[in-house]
C-alpha cells in the first residue's frame, strides 16, 4: 500500500515535449519582454535627448550613440574590452561557483561548519566590495590574480549565503524518508539535499554573477587591468567621452539582462519541473 503523498504518477505520452515546448516558450517570452524593455530605454533616451534641452556632450542624443557604437564594433575595441572582461569574470565566478555552492550546502547541515564560517561570511558580506580593491591591490598587485580574487571573493558571499539558507531549510522528513531508506552520506547529499535547496542555490547564482559584474568594473576602474570594459570607461571619462561610456554601459546592462533572463530564468523554470521543488 502506498504512503499517503508519495504516489508517484506514471509518465504521460508526450511529457517530455510538452515540458521543452515550456521552456522555450517561457525563453520566447523573456527574449520579447527583453527587445521590449530596451526598445523603451532608447525610446525615451532618444525623446529626453531631443527635446530636454540637455547638453548634447553630457546627453548625446540616439543618432549620435548609434554611430560611435558602431565605430566601436568596427575597429573592434568594443570586443576586446567585452572579451577582457568577461573571461576576467568568467574566471572569478567559475571559482566562486565551485568553491562557495559545496560550502554553503555543507554548512546548512553542519552546525559546527556553520560556527566556524558563518561570521566570517557575515562580517564581509555588508563591506562594499571596492573598499576591498586597494586592499588586494596592495596584497597582491596589479595583476590579473588581483581582479579574479576580487570577483570571486565577491560573488562566493552571496552564493554560500543562499546555499547556506536553503539547506536549513530541507523539511527534516525528507531527510528522514531518504536514510530509511538507506541513502545516507554522500548519496544523501546529491540525491535528496542538492535538488532540494536548488532554488536557493540559483538565487545565489544570479546575486552573485551581480556581484561579480561590480567586482570585475571596480577592479578595472582601479587600473588593475590595461584593458576591459571598466578600464575604457576609466579613460573615456578623463576626455569627457560620454557616448563611449553610455554604449559600454549599454553593453554591459544587455549582456547582465541576457544573463539572467534567457539563462537563469529558464534554468530556474527547468529546475523546478525536473525536481518538483521550489513551487507553491
Amino acid at each position: 500500500m502506498a504512503v499517503a503523498g508519495t504516489e508517484r504518477r506514471a509518465p504521460q505520452p508526450g511529457a517530455s515535449r510538452a515540458s521543452g515546448a515550456g521552456i522555450f516558450g517561457d525563453w520566447l517570452k523573456s527574449a520579447l519582454a527583453l527587445l521590449a524593455f530596451l526598445l523603451l530605454i532608447a525610446l525615451t533616451w532618444h525623446v529626453l535627448a531631443k527635446f530636454a534641452g540637455f547638453d548634447t556632450l553630457l546627453f548625446p542624443p540616439l543618432p549620435a550613440l548609434s554611430e560611435r557604437f558602431v565605430e566601436l564594433v568596427t575597429t573592434g575595441e568594443l570586443s576586446e574590452a567585452v572579451l577582457a572582461t568577461l573571461g576576467r569574470m568568467v574566471l572569478g565566478y567559475g571559482i566562486a561557483v565551485v568553491v562557495a555552492v559545496p560550502l554553503g550546502l555543507a554548512m546548512g547541515r553542519s552546525p559546527l561548519l556553520q560556527d566556524l564560517v558563518g561570521p566570517l561570511i557575515n562580517f564581509l558580506l555588508p563591506i562594499p566590495i571596492l573598499v576591498l580593491v586597494p586592499l588586494f591591490i596592495l596584497w597582491l598587485g596589479l595583476t590579473l590574480t588581483t581582479a579574479v580574487v576580487l570577483i570571486a571573493v565577491a560573488s562566493s558571499l552571496p552564493i554560500a549565503v543562499n546555499a547556506w539558507s536553503g539547506s536549513q531549510r530541507i523539511e527534516p522528513q525528507l531527510i528522514r524518508v531518504a536514510e530509511a531508506m538507506n541513502v545516507r552520506g554522500a548519496r544523501l547529499f546529491v540525491k535528496v539535499i542538492v535538488p532540494a535547496a536548488l532554488p536557493a542555490v540559483l538565487i545565489g547564482l544570479r546575486q552573485g554573477l551581480a556581484m561579480a559584474w561590480r567586482a570585475v568594473i571596480g577592479a578595472e576602474f582601479f587600473s588593475v587591468a590595461a584593458t576591459g570594459v571598466g578600464a575604457r570607461m576609466f579613460q573615456a571619462k578623463d576626455y569627457v567621452q560620454m557616448d563611449t561610456i553610455l554604449c559600454l554601459l549599454a553593453v554591459i546592462m544587455v549582456i547582465s539582462m541576457i544573463i539572467d533572463k534567457l539563462v537563469f530564468a529558464p534554468l530556474e523554470t527547468s529546475t523546478v519541473r525536473r525536481w518538483g521543488v521550489g513551487e507553491r
